[in-house]
């Protein structure tokens, strides 16, 4: 029990850093602002019609989408799901991770970054539904990374964990496009294709 905890752990913590790691790539330039010790860094840019502005850290984005129409966050009062099946530690882990993903999007609703991990840590929940809705919502609403990252995170839901090859070359389509040398991405959108052969 204890090493199936300890699993789902380092692979919450991997997927963190690699999802972490995906989104700092290509972010835009930032200016930095020192006041005394306490250094801030804010950058403001619109990309595509979608303004995104990051500050130590913490990514937000406008409330439209990359057309231009106004799109609501999804809803976070839905109820956390959690596979049953996993050990009833690792339903802690990740029940507590969703909770402060879901506190602190309440706060601030714009925070891609949080909506791009809640989605995340759905996913590994088993709450497939749940992943859906919160990056089709980052798709629909952020300036690359963003969109690129949740694209490739739907393409993978829906050819490996729900298996509509479809919607899976439709996102995976959306990936490339936006994002045409990543070699996962294009690979994810030949499987899809193969499967709808």
């Amino acid at each position: 029990m204890q090493q199936s905890v300890w699993m789902y752990g380092l692979v919450g913590v991997g997927v963190a850093i690699l999802v972490a790691a995906g989104l700092l790539f290509g972010l835009p330039a930032r200016t930095s602002t020192s006041t005394g010790t306490n250094a801030t860094s804010t950058a403001t840019t619109s990309v595509g019609g979608a303004g995104i502005t990051t500050t130590g850290g913490q990514v937000t984005v406008s409330l439209v989408s990359n057309t231009g129409v106004s799109v609501p966050p999804p809803s976070l009062t839905r109820p956390i799901t959690i596979d049953p099946n996993l050990p009833p530690d690792a339903q802690k882990i990740l029940r507590d991770g969703e909770q402060n993903f879901i506190t602190q999007l309440k706060a601030d609703p714009t925070r891609v970054d949080l909506w791009l991990l809640l989605g995340t840590d759905r996913k590994i929940a088993g709450d497939y539904e749940g992943a859906a809705l919160a990056w089709t919502y980052v798709a629909a609403v952020s300036p690359a990374p963003y969109n690129y990252t949740a694209h490739g995170n739907l393409g993978d839901l829906y050819l490996n964990f729900l298996h509509d090859f479809a919607l899976a070359k439709a996102d995976y389509q959306a990936a490339v496009a936006l994002e045409p040398h990543n070699q996962d991405y294009v690979n994810g959108l030949a499987a899809a294709q193969a499967h709808l052969k």
